[in-house]
């Protein structure tokens, strides 16, 4: 469940970006919310091309709370940020890239190939297809997620 705060957080994100022409779009768990999932977000993720990271930074320089740097972990690395708005954790991710199981990083992810619209409450949201989703979060070794989108996707296609 969305609760008011995050959908007024969510609000402001697609108005400032309204009319930027930076591909971009909603990813976790409020991307599971607004897609029918029950769950209650932590935060809100955004997801955009590296190319456009800084970009995208700038039309949420006011609430800013870390800068964007490159953040690397055993199995990802991406551009990150965060910031607060509306009492709510918002954090921007770019250029991300998981590693294989020979240890090699693969290609950043082109969102544009897995970014769909949806309509909720009158308000038209950039996410990330669910599928897709489901398949990051085992390759990441995050099965429970992973596990968790797959039986939900099942009972839709059932459904």
């Amino acid at each position: 469940m969305i609760s008011p705060a995050f959908f007024q957080a969510l609000k402001i994100i697609i108005e400032r970006l309204e009319d930027s022409e930076i591909p971009w779009a909603l990813t976790g768990s409020v991307n599971f919310a607004l897609q029918g999932i029950t769950i209650t977000p932590n935060d809100i993720d955004l997801q955009c091309n590296q190319a456009d990271i800084h970009a995208l930074a700038e039309y949420f320089d006011n609430y800013a709370t870390t800068p964007v740097d490159l953040k690397i972990s055993e199995k990802i690395r991406s551009y990150f940020g965060q910031f607060e708005i509306e009492g709510v954790v918002v954090e921007i991710m770019a250029g991300m890239q998981k590693k294989d199981s020979a240890g090699n990083w693969l290609p950043p992810v082109d969102i544009t190939q897995h970014r769909i619209f949806i309509n909720t409450q009158g308000v038209e949201f950039p996410v990330l297809n669910l599928a897709y989703e489901r398949d990051s979060y085992a390759a990441m070794d995050r099965i429970e997620k992973a596990n968790r989108l797959a039986e939900w996707l099942h009972q839709q296609e059932e459904g």
